[in-house]
């Protein structure tokens, strides 16, 4: 189940599917299941800020920036931040004009976002299918098909498990010409760097690393912790997945430099990048990347009977 939080949330974003049955508020004594991340760990808060990423906001806005330049994107564009933590991205849009709406499914990274704003439009996403889907209302994500001009998925897809569905949801929710921003972990050619093999030694590898395109392992260093590595991809199989679940790539840029940076400000402050992110699915070097894709006129629906 996914339920909205804060004030009207529902209502207050065009799209957003009224909740059915108990509703959940980010914050509240709901019980909610879910692996710890990296972006729990406080050297990471810490060193990265309330984004919990590689780039910042800086990424962000180029990340829009070529929505703008590459597609219709409106001003006033109805987006959803998948992923959204703390609310950073949801407020630099709505900042900017756009109907942004926010899903998470750590109630405490959302109880932050709301901390900053009360009237933030929320959704948290419960462990768990929903029970009663419908034509508009599929399975996943509450919102109803072809309602979004676009989507921010930033530093999320990598720890997800069945992340090609994931992908074809978002095709649902977006409209015929709707583009996805997607900034994540990326696996490069090469050998990985001794700072990112950490203590135990990771496996050296080689580029394939999730060359199968399968799911992640979603294993990080410890029993229940999630593994951004794990998930990482080559490029050519990040493309791939779009254009599977209905999406053209219009951009590929490489900010790896971004990661390399994060990891020697995390060094500097005492913490371990490889037992932060864990360990590659096949080795490789971990780059960091930002895709821009666009929904196909005739991409799968995901309708539901």
């Amino acid at each position: 189940m996914t339920v909205p939080s804060g004030p009207d949330a529902a209502a207050f974003v065009p799209g957003v599917a009224a909740p059915s049955g108990d509703a959940a508020l980010a914050g509240d004594d709901t019980p909610v299941t879910s692996p710890r991340g990296p972006w729990e760990h406080p050297a990471l808060r810490a060193v990265a800020g309330a984004t919990l990423r590689p780039g910042g906001v800086a990424l962000t806005w180029r990340g829009l920036e070529l929505a703008r330049q590459l597609t219709m994107w409106p001003h006033n564009a109805r987006v959803l931040d998948l992923g959204c933590g703390p609310g950073e991205t949801v407020a630099l849009l709505r900042e900017g004009g756009m109907a942004a709406v926010g899903l998470d499914i750590s109630a405490s990274l959302l109880a932050e976002a709301l901390a900053r704003n009360g009237r933030m439009p929320l959704i948290r996403a419960c462990a768990g299918a929903d029970e009663h889907p419908s034509a508009h209302h599929a399975p996943g994500l509450p919102l109803r098909t072809a309602s979004l001009d676009g989507v921010f998925c930033e530093c999320v897809l990598s720890v997800l498990p069945q992340r090609q569905g994931v992908l074809a949801e978002l095709a649902r929710v977006l409209r015929p010409g709707g583009v996805l921003v997607w900034t994540d972990l990326y696996v490069r050619p090469g050998r990985a760097a001794d700072v990112w093999r950490g203590p135990d030694g990771c496996p050296v590898g080689s580029e394939e690393g999730r060359a199968d395109g399968g799911e992640s392992r979603n294993s990080g260093p410890q029993p229940g912790v999630l593994s951004c590595r794990a998930g990482a991809m080559p490029r050519a199989y990040m493309e791939a997945m779009l254009r599977r679940a209905g999406f053209t790539v219009l951009a590929f840029e490489d900010h790896s430099r971004l990661l390399a940076e994060l990891a020697g400000r995390l060094l500097f402050a005492g913490a371990d990048p490889a037992e932060l992110f864990g360990c590659g699915g096949g080795g490789g070097r971990p780059g960091y990347a930002l895709l821009l894709a666009r929904r196909d006129d005739d991409a799968p629906r995901g309708d539901a009977p």
